[in-house]
């Protein structure tokens, strides 16, 4: 046993939640026994120089061969 009571062969409490911070486009609390990890995305819409073009209409040209 454990010292927090756990059997050897018996994982931490694993949960995830959710859109937790108002200021970020995307969150999600993960939470593993005591440990927390907070992880925020956000995005400015707009596309990098070294990406255009190289989206969609490339998808969709591999697509029609």
């Amino acid at each position: 046993m454990r010292h927090d009571g756990r059997q050897p062969d018996e994982l931490r409490e694993i949960t995830f939640e959710r859109d937790c911070t108002h200021q970020a486009a995307g969150s999600v609390l993960a939470s593993v026994g005591g440990t927390r990890l907070l992880c925020t995305a956000s995005g400015d819409g707009d596309v990098p120089s070294c990406a255009r073009g190289r989206g969609t209409a490339r998808g969709a040209a591999a697509r029609s061969r």
